[in-house]
């Protein structure tokens, strides 16, 4: 979500640096509100909705759908083993952003 709403340029590690800036290195203990305010500073979004429904709440994390965001696909064999493979249906966007996120080398 942070990818996407930054068009790739920035990431979890942009949260974290912004995060520990505004506790003093971490020295002060942190909230929700602390890791919102982090989390908006960096991705403007709906960071309360997400805390809602998945950190406070009982909700799985939508993997498949995060994983679709930057074109990828979960698929399960025969035996049950899942994996995670580039999609070839992705748009145009979403494997921009899977480049950005992964690499421009890895597929």
């Amino acid at each position: 979500m942070i990818r996407e709403a930054t068009h790739g340029g920035r990431g979890v590690g942009d949260v974290l640096r912004t995060l520990l800036r505004n506790t003093e290195g971490g020295a002060r203990p942190y909230s929700w509100s602390d890791i919102q305010a982090a989390l908006e500073g960096v991705a403007p979004g709906d960071w309360g909705e997400f805390h809602r429904r998945y950190i406070h709440g009982t909700e799985p994390l939508p993997l498949s759908d995060a994983f679709t965001r930057v074109g990828l696909r979960l698929s399960q064999d025969d035996v049950g083993a899942v994996r995670i493979e580039p999609d070839p249906a992705a748009s145009g966007a979403a494997q921009t952003l899977r480049r950005a996120v992964m690499g421009r080398g890895r597929r």
